[in-house]
């Protein structure tokens, strides 16, 4: 395990070096250095990540923008290589964090297996360029709607579910969050990680859900904790009967907090 101040020093560093860049696509310097990121996060001892997060807010601040950027950018760049690809199920299969995104998925659809059953629409929100959620739960049986304000990243996840032939199982539609005005429509919704900028957008966004959605619909909020708050925002817990589901550690980095409208 590292010590607080061996994880400053190189979190410092790892952030400077990163925001000196001309861009933050993927390319061999920095992929190690968000590799090393994640290394020095997931082996840091957990009991100083409190007293880290109220001294240097603004270091984790920036190491998620640039998270939030360089995330942007792998997923574009996959999402070229799958459409471009003679094979394009061969190509997604071949995606670095795949294992990570079915480790998640398996934790969510466990969760809504045991809270709604029944459910057959999941609402996706953030879904990215690359819509690996989305296709892991048509997989399982889900039909899913993906929602994204970003229009290039709406078009490249089109085509990929067109290429996949996913399309009867999967629908993307380009709006925010905040304007669409169809939540009751679904029997679950998840909110990505990267959906809300601070932590009183996502706030605002659950309690907009929770007002509107469908009686006994869960909603799965992806959440981080301890120092994986370098990556993503940490969702807090709103209400006493939310419900907190850890990270599986060495599989995936993202919690889940759950609320369930009644």
């Amino acid at each position: 395990m590292f010590s607080r101040f061996f994880f400053l020093i190189q979190a410092n560093a790892i952030v400077w070096l990163l925001e000196q860049q001309s861009s933050l696509r993927p390319n061999p310097l920095v992929n190690f250095l968000l590799r090393h990121l994640v290394r020095i996060i997931l082996h840091t001892n957990a009991t100083i990540a409190e007293s880290v997060l109220d001294t240097h807010a603004h270091l984790a601040e920036r190491a998620r923008t640039i998270a939030g950027i360089a995330e942007g950018f792998l997923e574009q760049d996959w999402a070229f290589c799958i459409l471009s690809h003679k094979k394009p199920n061969l190509a997604l299969s071949q995606f670095p964090y795949l294992s990570c995104y079915q480790s998640l998925a398996e934790t969510e659809i466990q969760q809504i297996r045991e809270r709604s059953p029944n459910a057959n629409t999941i609402l996706f929100l953030g879904g990215g360029s690359l819509p690996l959620s989305a296709i892991l739960l048509a997989q399982a049986g889900y039909n899913v709607t993906v929602l994204d304000h970003d229009s290039v990243a709406v078009s490249l996840s089109a085509q990929i579910v067109k290429r996949l032939r996913l399309g009867k199982m999967i629908d993307v539609h380009l709006s925010s969050a905040e304007q669409f005005d169809r939540y009751s429509e679904f029997d679950v919704i998840i909110i990505g990680a990267l959906v809300g900028e601070t932590v009183e957008e996502k706030n605002k966004l659950i309690s907009q859900i929770m007002s509107t959605a469908k009686k006994g619909c869960p909603i799965l909020c992806r959440s981080v904790d301890g120092l994986c708050t370098f990556l993503y925002l940490s969702v807090p817990c709103l209400h006493t009967d939310a419900t907190h589901v850890p990270a599986q550690k060495g599989k995936h980095i993202n919690s889940l907090v759950i609320y369930q409208t009644v």
